[in-house]
């Protein structure tokens, strides 16, 4: 994850960031996909979620839902 600098912080992102601002660190994270935490807690089902994906709402619901 790259973390953005002091006044943007809004901005980390698990990608490159899109505008010219300076890095204030970054870190490994670990990811999975939702439908596998499902999976292995052993839920069938999930009522509710929220999601704050900025731009990339196209890349964030199926298949992994």
């Amino acid at each position: 994850m790259n973390f953005a600098a002091y006044g943007h912080e809004g901005l980390n992102t698990l990608g490159e960031f899109v505008h010219q601002i300076e890095v204030g660190g970054k870190e490994v994270v670990q990811m999975k996909r939702l439908d596998g935490v499902l999976s292995e807690n052993g839920l069938s089902r999930l009522d509710a979620i929220k999601i704050d994906v900025e731009s990339a709402a196209r890349f964030s619901a199926a298949p992994g839902l």
